[in-house]
């Protein structure tokens, strides 16, 4: 309660009494982030908890290590307990942090919430979600009892129940991201695994640790489940393979055509039925559509707070089948977009009020050295050079040079996928393209071309040439790429 109050636990058979911390769990964290005002010992950390007549207070050690992990805490140059340069002074920032960097709060209140569980089920939800070690059942334990330290859980009998609390902290914390996202940026910034690792966070909770294999094997893994579905937008693309259409029925011997689901439509549909688990679908290349001719009436549906259950609920009826529709609020869009294909200044004003728009810039600090060769340079030189002659939207990515090791290899994607893409942007005013390169002959060479005879006194004086990518890159190109000399 909010004064502290007195519950039961069972514990192998045996009840002990435990209390519960004196006011809002919540609250308590946003008191010791201001009480860590100044720094302090550990020996302070614990006679600060040791105040609070909570079950977590009895493990000060664990909780002091649960609260470094999570970040609401940090150990300064000189060994002392210290403020983040995170603030924590508001409920909402501490309940986004704690379902950010701890998402198994979330996840073990969300398989409570489905139906309730015993100590071994909870500990079977844990080695099914992450990787609890040999210390599962301290690890399943310790955590069981600070969400219920935090009256968010309680025990009737044998098994946990989630309260009122709890319920409320899942409503405010059951996904981070916006329902609706669009991640946009030049060629080569990583949208595609940008997108990829942003599913498998939407549908089973953000994990820092995972990495780039594990990411894409569960992705892969999610789609087989059909809770991803993925789609890519083009010129030729409309409303009747997004939402539904129309067509001939196979089975009809005269001529009759029947309404077929489209891709929204058949995740939105699986998505409802299994409304305990978040769906996720996926547009490539949402900007090459005509989106008013792609998505309709149901432009509107795509509002949080349009969504099914939502506050302003709206539904609509479709065209062919006339069924009523709406978006179930546990189905995420998340979009790509192409800035070099088309501005994001040119996207629909009703498409980018309803998108939280991402963008993925070239990020040179991820590059490093390669045979003497200075990558980052190499990039932010050209990109430097791009924004100059065109806009900041006409860039080069860096994950074209993420899986450079040698200067062969440097050369191959300069050669083959760089310099045709600066050749694109500038549409074969290639003095630009050697501009942008440094300026000398080092890549691209222009051979002067014979004047045709014939040509009027007016053309006398025009100079004209025949470009084409050097096939060897001669030592110090690259050097002198940067330097423009």
């Amino acid at each position: 309660g909010a004064d502290g109050g007195v519950m039961m636990e069972n514990d192998g058979g045996r009840h002990k009494t435990v209390r519960s911390m004196p006011g809002d769990y919540i609250s308590t964290l946003r008191k010791t982030w201001a009480w860590l005002s100044e720094p302090r010992t550990v020996a302070e950390f614990s006679d600060w908890f040791a105040g609070f007549e909570w079950e977590a207070s009895a493990h000060t050690n664990a909780t002091r290590s649960f609260l470094l992990d999570v970040g609401f805490i940090v150990n300064d140059a000189d060994g002392l307990l210290a403020r983040p340069s995170q603030v924590f002074d508001t409920d909402e920032s501490i309940i986004q942090a704690l379902h950010e960097k701890r998402p198994f709060i979330g996840a073990l209140l969300e398989e409570i919430a489905a139906s309730p569980k015993t100590t071994k089920e909870l500990l079977q939800v844990a080695r099914k979600h992450w990787d609890v070690g040999e210390r599962h059942n301290n690890w399943i334990r310790f955590r069981r009892r600070w969400l219920e330290s935090a009256g968010m859980l309680k025990f009737d009998g044998r098994r946990a129940h989630i309260t009122p609390k709890g319920q409320e902290f899942l409503g405010h914390s059951r996904c981070p991201y916006a329902l609706n996202t669009i991640f946009y940026g030049p060629p080569g910034t990583g949208k595609t695994y940008r997108t990829f690792r942003r599913c498998v966070d939407i549908c089973d909770g953000e994990d820092a640790k995972r990495k780039d294999e594990e990411v894409r094997d569960h992705y892969k893994a999610l789609v087989n489940e059909r809770r991803i579905e993925f789609a890519t937008f083009h010129q030729s693309y409309g409303y009747e393979e997004f939402v539904e259409g129309l067509r001939p029925d196979p089975e009809s011997h005269h001529l009759s055509l029947v309404p077929v689901d489209g891709v929204l439509k058949r995740i939105a549909e699986r998505a409802r039925e299994d409304s305990k688990r978040r769906y996720v679908l996926v547009i490539d290349e949402i900007n090459r559509a005509n989106i008013s001719k792609v998505l309709g009436e149901l432009i509107t549906l795509l509002e949080e707070d349009k969504r099914e259950g939502a506050t302003n609920e709206v539904s609509v009826t479709l065209p062919h089948s006339g069924a009523l529709f709406t978006l179930p609020s546990n189905l995420y869009i998340l979009g790509t977009m192409n800035t070099a294909d088309r501005s994001i200044a040119l996207i629909d004003t009703a498409l980018r009020r309803r998108f939280t728009f991402k963008e993925l810039p070239p990020e040179k600090e991820l590059l490093g050295t390669v045979d003497g060769i200075d990558l980052q340079a190499i990039l932010g030189t050209i990109n430097g050079r791009l924004e100059y002659l065109i806009d900041r939207d006409h860039l080069i990515g860096h994950a074209w040079l993420m899986k450079v090791h040698t200067k062969a290899e440097l050369d191959d994607v300069m050669r083959d996928k760089i310099i045709p893409l600066i050749a694109e942007y500038f549409y074969d005013d290639w003095q630009k393209v050697q501009a942008v390169l440094g300026g000398t002959n080092h890549f691209v060479v222009g051979r002067e071309l014979k004047r045709p005879p014939g040509l009027g006194d007016e053309e006398a004086h025009e100079t004209r040439r025949s470009w084409a990518i050097q096939k060897e890159f001669a030592e110090g190109a690259y050097e002198s790429l940067v330097s423009g000399k």
